[in-house]
């Protein structure tokens, strides 16, 4: 997996929202999916966290597709909340000003936007 178009990113960045990108996965060596979805983050906690555990941050999303994207902790679904892992216990009252991440596809060294 390589990024192409750099200056395209920077210019998604720019609008200051979170970003989706989904890459096709050339062989399917993950639970057979054909797809791979990275968030890029500039959320100051999420990016800390990321280079104290010099690890990426492994995640579903936290909302189930076809409904409304929790804006706050309060707003996850339960059924998301029991399957994970781990829960940070920081800004849980806190509000998103996002409603979605913008979404981003690239294909055979192109980018599709999904979603803006």
């Amino acid at each position: 997996m390589r990024f192409y178009k750099k200056n395209y990113i920077k210019k998604f960045k720019k609008k200051k929202k979170p970003i989706t990108i989904i890459y096709r996965l050339k062989n399917n060596f993950i639970l057979n999916y054909k797809t791979l979805a990275i968030r890029l983050t500039s959320d100051k906690f999420c990016s800390s966290l990321i280079r104290e555990l010099d690890k990426p941050i492994i995640s579903t999303s936290a909302n189930i597709s076809g409904f409304k994207t929790p804006k706050s902790f309060s707003e996850i679904n339960p059924q998301i909340l029991k399957n994970v892992d781990y829960i940070v216990n920081f800004r849980r009252k806190k509000k998103s000003i996002y409603d979605n991440s913008i979404i981003i596809k690239i294909i055979s060294n192109k980018i599709k936007i999904l979603r803006f």
